[in-house]
């Protein structure tokens, strides 16, 4: 090689990173004390290509599959914050909200089989609005979970 000769390096893979990220407000689920507080989900995911391979389809395909791959995993944890801020600090039930559910935290402290807790409210689920269901849900499932 010359002194005017330049070297080229193949490089033997090809590396594509693909992210994603979603900022959530706590104060949009009525968290007290929370305002202008945004918690920021990312998720950044890699992958290498052979370089014999690297054609633009192959190329593509690979980052739509990572892109989705980090946005998948963005969701899941951004779902699971916001299901620990609703269970967290619930929106207080009215005493009369409240006594129209007390049926079903009877049968719930009492022991009664959670499926057929489940099948009650479902019949009248109609009539409860999304504070009461909220809470029947979250008794629920945390019965399931000690059972």
């Amino acid at each position: 090689m010359t002194k005017n000769e330049i070297k080229m390096v193949i490089p033997q893979y090809i590396s594509i990173t693909r992210s994603f990220s979603q900022k959530v407000n706590p104060d949009n689920y009525g968290i007290d004390g929370e305002k202008y507080s945004p918690r920021d989900f990312f998720a950044s995911i890699g992958d290498n290509i052979p370089s014999e391979e690297a054609t633009p389809e192959k190329i593509s395909e690979v980052s739509n599959r990572l892109y989705l791959l980090a946005k998948n995993e963005v969701e899941y944890a951004v779902e699971k914050y916001i299901e620990e801020l609703k269970g967290s600090k619930p929106h207080p039930l009215s005493g009369e909200e409240l006594s129209a559910i007390s049926e079903f935290v009877k049968m719930i402290a009492a022991g009664t089989n959670m499926d057929e807790v489940v099948a009650k409210i479902t019949e009248v689920k109609d009539k409860l609005n999304e504070g009461q269901l909220s809470f029947l849900r979250s008794l629920v499932k945390t019965s399931k979970t000690n059972e």
